[in-house]
């Protein structure tokens, strides 16, 4: 974990926050996979292979989920797909999740997003988190 986000009150006194996050995924055998999650339960997930490990609150109370949407920027690197789309803000009342995942050599992958929330219906972005993914599946 690196530097802290920015945290401000959306509708009806919400606290939404962010920090930044680095996920590093090491696996002895390709494919290794990294992952960052919004869930619409108001957490943050970080993804290491095949597992999932709860990170922080984005929004408190963790009902007012369905009222924000997140733009998330891809900073340097590429990510895999079926990971949740970039460049365009998407409702949080669904799951968001980007990812990077080593299928081939060189085994390695290195992605950074920019992920930010903003209430639906506004312009001002609440909070930012920039993400570092790092996957290793090195035999």
């Amino acid at each position: 974990m690196s530097g802290v986000g920015m945290m401000l009150l959306g509708a009806g006194g919400a606290k939404v926050t962010l920090t930044d996050l680095s996920v590093n995924a090491i696996l002895t055998a390709s494919p290794a996979t990294a992952g960052y999650q919004l869930n619409t339960n108001g957490k943050v997930y970080s993804r290491e292979n095949a597992t999932y490990f709860e990170y922080e609150n984005w929004v408190m109370p963790n009902s007012a989920a369905s009222g924000f949407e997140a733009l998330a920027t891809i900073v340097s690197g590429t990510l895999t797909a079926g990971s949740s789309a970039t460049g365009s803000w998407l409702a949080l009342s669904s799951t968001r999740e980007w990812f990077i995942t080593t299928l081939n050599p060189p085994y390695t992958k290195n992605t950074d997003i920019t992920v930010q929330i903003r209430q639906i219906g506004t312009a001002t972005t609440l909070a930012t988190s920039n993400v570092t993914l790092s996957a290793d599946g090195s035999p």
